[in-house]
């Protein structure tokens, strides 16, 4: 008779999240793994089967979990929507040069390490980068019903553009803590949205 489990599994994915967010996959040793999840090796086998497979679930973790609940928190918290996606990047950018651990965001330190290769990660990352541009299309949607944003915009164009000036802002923060040149970079993001 199997050893029944004797840990959580879901604690265990996100401790292994953890790890590959800090170190990226070829940095999270199998040790570093078993350690943050206090799992045997051969637990981590009967459970995971591969490093492989648990990126994987790590990935579609955080796509259930944390993509986009975050932005859509704080666009929630304005009245007016376009100004609530507004201070999503300045909450990021305020997150990048606060002194934070600069880990960046999840879905982007994987899409980097990730090759076209490996079509199961990147329909995950896939998914993970339009968990974000979901949550600015709605509530560029929600501008434009309340008069903040002009009828002629194309709200899913427009959030497609503003999630990829939030990834790029990330990853540009990650090399350099400067608040006053990232702002500049959203500001003319803004500029172009209206």
């Amino acid at each position: 008779m199997a050893r029944p489990r004797e840990f959580d599994r879901t604690d265990a994915v996100e401790a292994a999240m953890n790890v590959f967010w800090e170190h990226g996959f070829e940095g999270a040793s199998l040790s570093r793994l078993t350690g943050a999840m206090g799992l045997s090796k051969s637990s981590f086998y009967d459970t995971f089967e591969s490093k492989r497979q648990l990126y994987l679930e790590t990935i579609d973790h955080y796509n259930q979990t944390l993509a986009a609940s975050r932005a859509a928190s704080i666009i929630a918290a304005h009245d007016n929507p376009l100004k609530g996606v507004r201070k999503v990047f300045s909450t990021v950018i305020q997150d990048v040069v606060s002194g934070n651990p600069v880990r960046g965001c999840f879905i982007n330190n994987c899409a980097g390490e990730t090759g076209p290769d490996n079509k199961r990660a990147a329909d995950l990352l896939a998914e993970g980068l339009t968990h974000v541009e979901h949550t600015f299309e709605i509530a560029l949607r929600n501008a434009v019903t309340i008069g903040k944003l002009g009828t002629g915009k194309n709200p899913k164009e427009l959030a497609r553009y503003l999630a990829s000036t939030l990834h790029g802002v990330i990853v540009v923060g990650k090399a350099k803590r400067d608040a006053a040149a990232l702002e500049q970079i959203v500001d003319i993001a803004f500029e172009a949205v209206g």
